[in-house]
């Protein structure tokens, strides 16, 4: 590390310094230099997880501050919390968990410190993937929208989805099957020529094929949000459909039909998990898709 610090985590108490190292242990390396990166302007450049987090508590001027960043999950907090034998209901949001976690190091750092919170997760905004393992959607009310809900969640989904084909976004760090429920189950449909199906089931099963199809193929989805429908039915399975264009580099290949079904996690309320997605893929041109992705249909 490039820097050496006479004044680590004074800021913080003795306590709030234990509990904060406790919780950023619980993050990956490559989020602690990133979250060193943010938390230090750039000024420190720690080579393992260890300096990383020694920079990261000397440059946090309070521990609700450190809390608050968006690389230091709601998950991350309750875990901590529920180690410490504090059980919050699952439903608890991040501020209030923060605000435990405070109250439980004897911090005396007001409420309001929380509350005005531009750094760290903002469910009723649909901040991101990054301040919740599901998907993000308005937390302010109990009736949820179809509609509003698909606007929120096509844009979440597809920017993350294209991020494997895109250099500069960060976000495919996000993807994984904790978005998918286990028994998720998926199809993707290729029309050129002749028609092509992949089905599979499980939610390790269906991330991986949806990353590996924009990964291998090197296809990026422009999706016609303002086209996006969504509707819930009675039973509180909420439907959503959207189309738009499939490009590989600079040349369009075609256009897609995309439909997911979405069930509430009753472990977290304000959150979402993708029960099922079908995929429709219409080339204009030969996509010339890679074959361990096909499956003749007979």
């Amino acid at each position: 590390m490039s820097w050496k610090s006479e004044r680590v985590a004074k800021m913080l108490s003795d306590k709030e310094k234990e509990g904060c190292k406790t919780i950023l242990t619980k993050l990956t390396e490559q989020d602690l230099l990133t979250l060193t990166d943010t938390v230090t302007n750039r000024i420190v450049s720690p080579e393992n997880a260890r300096e990383a987090m020694e920079a990261i508590l000397s440059f946090s001027h309070t521990a609700s501050q450190l809390l608050r960043r968006k690389k230091v999950k709601r998950d991350h907090i309750y875990q901590y919390l529920a180690e410490n034998g504090i059980i919050e209901p699952t439903s608890s949001d991040k501020p209030r968990l923060i605000r435990r976690a405070l109250k439980f190091w004897g911090s005396t750092q007001e409420d309001s410190d929380v509350e005005n919170d531009d750094q760290g997760d903002n469910l009723s905004e649909c901040a991101s993937l990054q301040s919740s393992p599901n998907v993000p959607v308005s937390s302010s009310s109990k009736n949820v929208d179809g509609q509003e809900l698909a606007s929120n969640f096509i844009p979440w989904f597809y920017k993350i989805l294209n991020s494997f084909n895109t250099a500069s976004d960060s976000a495919s760090q996000e993807w994984g099957p904790q978005h998918f429920w286990n028994d998720a189950k998926s199809s993707v449909l290729m029309l050129s020529g002749g028609e092509v199906l992949d089905e599979c089931q499980g939610s390790l099963a269906v991330s991986d094929k949806l990353r590996e199809l924009v990964c291998k193929e090197k296809l990026f989805f422009n999706a016609n949000v303002a086209g996006a429908r969504g509707q819930i039915d009675a039973y509180g399975l909420v439907k959503i459909s959207v189309g738009g264009t499939v490009h590989r580099f600079s040349n369009c290949l075609g256009v897609f039909e995309q439909s997911f079904g979405l069930v509430r996690d009753p472990q977290l309320q304000n959150n979402w998990k993708i029960k099922f997605t079908d995929l429709k893929l219409e080339a204009q041109e030969q996509p010339q898709l890679d074959g361990q992705h096909r499956k003749a249909i007979t």
